[in-house]
């Protein structure tokens, strides 16, 4: 049976995980990592639906005689129905594409050809993907630092599933460009001082316990000027001056004192 052949599966037992695939977004994008997720939830469901025959053996000969059939027809029925379970989770524009490249293919080779689709794709996009994996900045946001190096090395393997292996040290001096001067400096310094090898998850662990310890200093430093973890002040009648007594400053704004 090939890609493109349809097949009414619905009148078969039901008493299978349908909830396992049914939770599946469709694939709408010849992305990398988009159909990384969606392939590794599809096979699981088609495991947890007792059909995963047709993607991790082969298939098998012309049978001679009734166990032979059995084995055979559990295969087919197995080949077919992953077609149409893939089918299901396509986007249009991309199950067009794909029942062009499989056709008359069984289920393992329709998933190896939409995966070379999705490399064509990743290959005709790469200069993109390194244009922006070289002009990454960071700017704050949800995150911190390190969901920023986490989505610039999702560049870099991106690039490497084409053939595009950038190398660690570059790669690593790409994700320090990639910081402000003013906060990560220092981190700058150290990895071209240093005489022992930074590795990545070295550079993320560093930054991200850098940019704790800043988060947690400039909380210090507000709480000390009367403020909270929202940076917000406290009432000016919480607090009292040391020099005339009376509330509402402190001693550094009392006019009263001569130092001031």
């Amino acid at each position: 049976m090939g890609f493109g052949d349809e097949v009414n599966f619905f009148s078969d037992d039901k008493s299978f995980g349908w909830s396992a695939y049914n939770e599946i977004e469709d694939l709408n994008e010849l992305e990398y990592n988009a159909f990384i997720v969606w392939k590794i939830r599809l096979e699981s469901a088609i495991c947890v639906l007792g059909l995963s025959t047709a993607i991790i053996e082969e298939k098998p000969n012309e049978p001679t005689n009734e166990e032979e059939r059995a084995k055979y027809e559990q295969w087919e029925r197995s080949d077919r129905l992953i077609i149409l379970l893939m089918k299901r989770k396509l986007g249009w524009s991309i199950r067009l594409s794909l029942e062009e490249k499989a056709k008359d293919c069984n289920a393992k080779q329709s998933f190896d050809a939409l995966e070379q689709l999705v490399l064509e794709m990743e290959r005709i996009h790469a200069p993109d993907t390194f244009q922006r994996l070289a002009t990454a900045r960071y700017e704050g946001g949800e995150g911190g630092v390190g969901k920023h190096l986490y989505m610039m090395k999702d560049l870099a393997r991106k690039l490497e599933v084409v053939g595009v292996v950038l190398p660690e040290d570059l790669f690593n001096q790409l994700a320090l460009r990639s910081l402000p001067p003013k906060e990560f400096c220092h981190i700058h310094i150290s990895y071209n001082c240093s005489k022992e090898k930074w590795d990545w998850i070295k550079l993320w662990r560093t930054c991200v316990d850098s940019e704790d310890l800043m988060r947690f200093m400039r909380e210090n430093r507000r709480a000390a000027e009367g403020g909270g973890e929202n940076g917000v002040k406290k009432k000016r009648g919480h607090v009292q001056c040391n020099y005339c007594g009376k509330k509402g400053h402190v001693i550094e704004d009392c006019w009263h004192c001569p130092e001031n």
